[in-house]
């Protein structure tokens, strides 16, 4: 099986799609797939970090600065350049590999029905990772791994009747490290002495700073401080955790889930991350740094595995401290915050992913 994933990751974009496109590739891999990625090179790309991993890596170049008048929308924007021009990009770099590609998958919010459309002919099938639900798609599965309720028909009207769902968390795809830690970790007693900060790939909004600060503010916590890779403010925060020994900041880490297991309560955005602390049992104080996340941290707020402090630029460091000696006093809230993300995501996501696009490669042969 050929697969090409055509994601990208920026400053302002973050690094969530490319990371949980590194996740099913390296497992398609595993399971003997040929893989290759199409990312455009914005501030911030991880296109080393594809090519570290030992995957083939077609560079669309850097857009020249534009006007916002030129896009139709926030997420337009995000691509860099007109749909076309980046379609025609990536046909030029699936003519340029030798054989057919059976899957095409898109995890690109600027990306939709026309783009799709115009590689069809080049591609077997198109799976399209989503959680928006704001476009029209033209994909032979389309895959959700958000918590929404009544999702089914989140997407009612938007893909065409043939098109197979993949939806919830069941499908979240993890690294095989969450699968293995949860394996061995202990019940959670409720009990909060160590936290994780972690506000994902690229934290543009500077929400790192906010929760070091409460951290400094609570004798009584540790903490360990994930930069991410894109962080335009990692030097700052690194400076700011070197001045207490009670919290250790890291960058470019591989051992998320050791961290994430080590922790009591969490720190982080709505993001891709969320399933990784849920598949841990790890309680989360969630902070939307996009809108498109609010819903989602709503939505986790009231499956009861998280608590939302808010958007972005209404959380304070005070907020933050808060919410966390309020959580140290309630040890019985944490244990069944945790109790409750674990029952959500067993870690086994990717397989089941891979399993149906499997299934319909099958069916298109038959």
């Amino acid at each position: 099986m050929r697969v090409v994933f055509r994601c990208d990751a920026s400053i302002e974009i973050g690094t969530g799609h490319v990371m949980r496109c590194l996740t099913l590739a390296e497992h398609l891999r595993a399971d003997g797939a040929s893989v290759v990625f199409v990312s455009r090179e914005f501030d911030g790309h991880l296109c080393e970090i594809i090519g570290n991993k030992q995957f083939k890596c077609f560079r669309l170049p850097q857009p020249e600065p534009q006007s916002s008048n030129q896009f139709t929308d926030e997420y337009a924007l995000w691509l860099g350049v007109p749909w076309r021009e980046d379609a025609e990009q990536t046909a030029a770099s699936l003519r340029s590999e030798q054989g057919d590609v059976d899957w095409l998958v898109v995890d690109h919010y600027g990306l939709g029905k026309d783009w799709e459309e115009f590689l069809r002919p080049q591609v077997g099938a198109i799976m399209v990772i989503d959680d928006l639900a704001n476009r029209p798609y033209d994909c032979d599965i389309l895959l959700d791994q958000n918590l929404y309720p009544e999702s089914e028909t989140r997407y009612n009207g938007l893909v065409a009747g043939a098109c197979q769902f993949l939806l919830g968390p069941d499908y979240a795809m993890l690294r095989p490290q969450f699968a293995k830690v949860r394996e061995k970790m202990p019940r959670r007693d409720g009990s909060i002495q160590r936290i994780l900060i972690f506000m994902g790939g690229a934290d543009p909004s500077n929400q790192t700073r906010k929760a070091v600060e409460a951290v400094l503010g609570l004798n009584d916590i540790s903490a360990d401080v994930i930069v991410g890779r894109s962080n335009p403010n990692a030097s700052t925060i690194m400076e700011m955790c070197n001045r207490s020994d009670r919290i250790e900041c890291h960058q470019g880490v591989d051992n998320v889930a050791k961290l994430m297991a080590t922790a009591d309560l969490a720190i982080g955005a709505a993001g891709t991350t969320t399933w990784e602390r849920c598949s841990v049992g790890l309680p989360t104080l969630l902070i939307s740094i996009a809108n498109n996340q609010t819903e989602l941290a709503q939505f986790v707020q009231e499956a009861g595995f998280a608590h939302c402090l808010g958007l972005a630029r209404d959380v304070t460091p005070e907020q933050i401290a808060g919410s966390i000696r309020r959580l140290m006093t309630s040890p019985e809230v944490v244990r069944s915050m945790s109790h409750r993300a674990m029952e959500l995501v067993d870690g086994q996501g990717c397989a089941r992913v891979a399993a149906q696009m499997k299934q319909k490669m099958r069916e298109s042969i038959a």
